[in-house]
């Protein structure tokens, strides 16, 4: 069977190369079992045919060799695409795929991803594959990880079929936002971006629309400052076993409201009418197949909300392993971390849609903020 690659390499190791997001790559060859899981990957996906990706193959090695988030291998790789289905399982007799065969047949082929990276790793007599599947919307040039006080760069792309009206957004050291729009034609658009908020970390998001509305594309972190130096460890809250969909909700809400009193906000109170809305948006994206803030069946935001008197309504939608994986995700979106430090909402609801279908937990994680028209209880 043919396995269409794009340019099959993988990352140098020069920190040159290291330092900067979608890197100019090396040749590399997979191994015969990482030749054997990518081959029957695309066998066994029908409604699809992604690609292999070599950022993506890097990134998949080291998420077999460790027991961090999928994000963090991503971004060790110089990968900015947010929409990422990880799956990481032990390799047992002639059948590789064994432990989630049945779920790319019934999960993952569903979710259409464009490009995917297999990896290993084997500790004393355990193999670990993983496999990383994104859903690219957009295709980006190579764009610097660290960058001096007062330069300007130049972020370029091109959106996939499908998508439109791109959007810059970039969140200052301090947590301000600011939102751009850039120059587009055809589908290709193009715009410089000056740091120019004193020295320290710059998240820098890429978004556009589709049929279900925005859609965060890329996530670029960029450290600015003469002496900055990119970190080789992010360190994450540790990984807490979930016992039931409640307490993802209450987890959830607690960060959210720690969040906010660290920048100096108060806290948002829970909604019992908005919780189970979001509830309910949780686990229509999850079984209807679809990721995004306009729902086939139920519509939009506006539309969810028609009975509930409000006069400011925002929403953030993401998945994850756990509740302080996907938190972890939402502060480094500057869009999604808006909503969360916007200071006109009183009360959140928090709805979460557990999926336990593969070798790993995912939290479809729904919070909806509100400033009421009238006093709700």
């Amino acid at each position: 069977m043919l396995i269409t690659c794009l340019a099959f390499t993988a990352l140098a190791e020069a920190p040159f190369h290291r330092s900067v997001w979608h890197p100019e790559l090396t040749e590399v060859r997979l191994s015969e079992l990482e030749l054997r899981l990518s081959t029957g990957v695309l066998e066994v996906l029908t409604q699809c045919e992604p690609v292999v990706d070599s950022p993506l193959v890097e990134a998949a090695r080291v998420y077999a060799r460790h027991d961090g988030n999928a994000g963090d291998a991503l971004m060790a790789a110089g990968v900015s695409d947010t929409y990422v289905v990880p799956l990481r399982f032990s390799v047992r007799g002639a059948d590789a795929l064994g432990p989630v065969r049945d779920l790319l047949k019934q999960a993952i082929d569903r979710e259409r991803p464009t490009h995917f990276g297999v990896g290993l790793a084997t500790v004393g007599r355990v193999t670990t594959a993983a496999v990383l599947f994104v859903r690219r919307g957009a295709d980006l040039a190579r764009f610097p990880k660290t960058i001096g006080s007062g330069e300007r760069f130049l972020l370029n792309g091109r959106l996939r079929d499908g998508l439109s009206q791109p959007r810059v957004l970039v969140a200052t050291p301090r947590g301000e936002v600011y939102e751009l729009e850039p120059r587009l034609r055809n589908q290709t658009f193009w715009i410089t971006l000056g740091f120019d908020d004193g020295a320290g970390r710059y998240n820098v998001e890429v978004q556009a629309q589709d049929r279900f509305g925005t859609q965060v594309l890329n996530l670029l972190d960029v450290t600015v400052g003469k002496n900055a130096a990119v970190p080789t460890v992010r360190l994450r809250p540790p990984e807490v076993a979930v016992s039931d969909r409640e307490e993802a909700e209450r987890r959830s809400l607690a960060l959210v409201n720690a969040t906010r009193e660290s920048y100096g906000l108060p806290i948002v109170k829970l909604s019992a009418e908005l919780s189970k809305e979001a509830r309910v948006h949780a686990t229509d994206m999850s079984t209807g197949g679809f990721f995004g803030h306009r729902s086939p069946t139920r519509g939009g935001l506006t539309d969810r909300l028609r009975r509930v008197p409000h006069a400011l309504a925002l929403e953030n939608i993401a998945l994850g392993p756990s509740p302080e994986a996907v938190h972890a995700d939402l502060v480094r979106s500057p869009s999604h971390l808006r909503n969360l430090l916007d200071p006109d909402v009183t009360h959140v609801g928090v709805g979460v849609h557990e999926d336990r279908s593969g070798p790993e937990p995912v939290y479809m994680v729904t919070q909806v903020f509100v400033r009421f028209r009238a006093f709700k209880r």
